[in-house]
């Protein structure tokens, strides 16, 4: 999982900077490894619910 000390960082590496750094780190890895380093590990620990899409909240309303 990436992770950042972000907005605290900001006094020594621009947003910008930081994120260009992970997706410069993420290449190696496929499409679903890449969903779990930048959203799904964070939603698990952190017991985050899953974002809206318009498929699940198509579920919702169905």
């Amino acid at each position: 999982m990436f992770e950042s000390n972000y907005p605290v960082d900001a006094e020594t590496v621009g947003y910008g900077v930081l994120w260009n750094a992970f997706k410069k780190m993420a290449p190696p890895y496929n499409t679903s490894e890449k969903a779990e380093l930048f959203a799904g590990t964070a939603r698990r620990v952190d017991r985050l619910p899953a974002p809206y899409t318009r498929t699940s909240a198509m579920r919702l309303i169905q």
